[in-house]
């Protein structure tokens, strides 16, 4: 069985998917680094506090969808540009996507968990 090939109108689409992928993914970055130094967590502050780390939790959730997103765009665009291996850069690209947001949910739930005894500690 020979491998599958995207037709031109969906390798368009692809592409298109491909450069908002690497677009997004960079405005998370920078949007997580900038959290990241205006938070509190490369500068000093009056001390440590739980809203701090929430702060700079909420960077690393940034940057992580930064990457997320910015990962299996390349995958996307070798669909567009090489021949034969479409199928298998889906795969791969859709397998790192899901491996991102795994990680992902997991430090959105930290960061409610963070939230919520913040809240309970200021009562």
């Amino acid at each position: 069985m020979s491998e599958y090939e995207f037709t031109e109108k969906q390798n368009k689409i692809l592409s298109t998917l491909s450069k908002r992928l690497v677009q997004i993914g960079i405005l998370f970055l920078i949007t997580g680094i900038g959290r990241l130094i205006f938070s509190g967590g490369f500068v000093q502050r009056d001390g440590w506090q739980i809203a701090t780390f929430v702060l700079i939790l909420i960077g690393l959730v940034n940057l992580i969808m930064g990457i997320t997103f910015w990962r299996p765009a390349d995958n996307f665009k070798r669909m567009v540009t090489t021949e034969g291996r479409d199928i298998a850069e889906l795969m791969t690209g859709l397998r790192e996507l899901n491996a991102g947001f795994n990680v992902l949910q997991y430090l959105v739930i930290l960061s409610v968990i963070l939230v919520l005894i913040n809240f309970i500690l200021r009562l």
